[in-house]
C-alpha cells in the first residue's frame, strides 16, 4: 500500500548492481526501491557475494538481465546455516513487483530482525560481519 511518503520519482540514480527492477526499466518508482536495495544488501551481508552477479564479473547486459528476472538463489553451501525466516525476508525484499515488496516497518518487526536468529546462525554470521567492519577499517587507514 502506498504511503504518503511514496512520491513517484523518475531519476535514474544509484549503481545498476543494486536499482530494482522499475528503475533499471525507466519507470516512475517510489521508496520501494530502496527496499529492493535493502533485499540486495542483506544478502550480500548474509552470504558474502551479490545475488546477480556471484563472482562480481557479470557484464552489464547479463547482470540487468539476471535483475530484471529476479534470478538468485540460496542454493550456495553458505546458506545451509541460515534460517528459513532470513531467506524468507530477503526474498520478500527481492520481488519485481514493488507493491509485493515488505515495507521497511514489516522488515524490522520480523523476528529475524528483532533478534530471533539462532545461536547457530549468529555463528556463521559474525565472522562475516566481523570482516566487513575489519575491510572498513582498513579503508579508512588507507
Amino acid at each position: 500500500m502506498p504511503q504518503a511518503s511514496d512520491h513517484v520519482m523518475r531519476t535514474v540514480c544509484g549503481t545498476w548492481a543494486y536499482c530494482a527492477p522499475e528503475v533499471i526499466n525507466h519507470q516512475p518508482y517510489t521508496s520501494a526501491v530502496d527496499n529492493w536495495t535493502l533485499g540486495v544488501l542483506m544478502y550480500i551481508l548474509v552470504s558474502g557475494y551479490h545475488p546477480f552477479d556471484p563472482y562480481g564479473n557479470a557484464p552489464e547486459p547479463v547482470l540487468l538481465r539476471a535483475i530484471l528476472d529476479c534470478k538468485y538463489d540460496f542454493c550456495d553451501p553458505v546458506w545451509n546455516e541460515i534460517s528459513p525466516e532470513a531467506r524468507e525476508l530477503i526474498s520478500s525484499l527481492l520481488r519485481v513487483r514493488p507493491e509485493e515488496r515488505l515495507s521497511l516497518e514489516t522488515v524490522l518487526q520480523s523476528p529475524w530482525i528483532q533478534g530471533n536468529a539462532s545461536e547457530r546462525e549468529m555463528h556463521h554470521l559474525l565472522p562475516r560481519l566481523s570482516s566487513l567492519q575489519y575491510i572498513k577499517q582498513r579503508q579508512q587507514q588507507a
